[in-house]
């Protein structure tokens, strides 16, 4: 992490300390805590359910391709991280979805 933290603080505590000051890109969220994929989409997933029994929920905008305008809806709900290609045009452009707390 390239910020210094308090020691006491969790991993999950500081994610969303983050995702609460801004929206996310998943890369930069995983470039940031420096860990894999699958490892960012498990944190991700535990922050979203720890999130609505506080009252707060994880806003996702879902990730779309650049092509031809495909929103991945259905997708945001099961995967954090963005798709290869696009189902409809098959294009490689696709715009990341972004995270943040609110």
């Amino acid at each position: 992490m390239t910020q210094e933290t308090d020691p006491s603080t969790t991993f999950r505590q500081r994610l969303v300390e983050l995702l609460s000051r801004r929206d996310w890109t998943f890369g930069e969220l995983q470039r940031e805590l420096e860990i894999p994929v699958r490892t960012l989409e498990e944190h991700l997933r535990h922050v979203d359910k720890s999130l609505r029994g506080t009252g707060q929920k994880l806003r996702v905008e879902p990730a779309r391709c650049l092509g031809c305008g495909f929103v991945f809806r259905e997708r945001s709900a099961h995967h954090f991280h963005p798709p290869g290609r696009c189902p409809v045009c098959r294009g490689d452009r696709i715009k990341e979805p972004l995270f943040k707390t609110a």
